[in-house]
């Protein structure tokens, strides 16, 4: 896999993780959310189609993304032992 391929693959879990967190801190209030984040809400709305993040079916913490290498590069970027 080119590096730039795993880049791009890193920063869109990363990014996924994030709003994930931010989410459910919030209690998946995305008014909230948009504000803390300092995005509007369509903005966040546009994030959460992309990464098909949605209440109803929200991802376990234990979700394991769909590629190995890609998780645990996210993983470190953000420091998770």
């Amino acid at each position: 896999m080119a590096a730039t391929s795993l880049f791009r693959l890193v920063c869109k879990e990363f990014e996924r993780r994030y709003l994930l967190a931010e989410l459910r801190q919030h209690g998946w209030n995305r008014q909230r959310t948009a504000r803390d984040l300092g995005i509007s809400s369509r903005s966040l709305y546009y994030k959460l189609a992309q990464h098909g993040l949605r209440p109803d079916d929200e991802v376990p913490e234990e979700y394991e993304g769909p590629d190995d290498a890609a998780d645990e590069a996210a993983d470190d970027a953000v420091g998770v032992a």
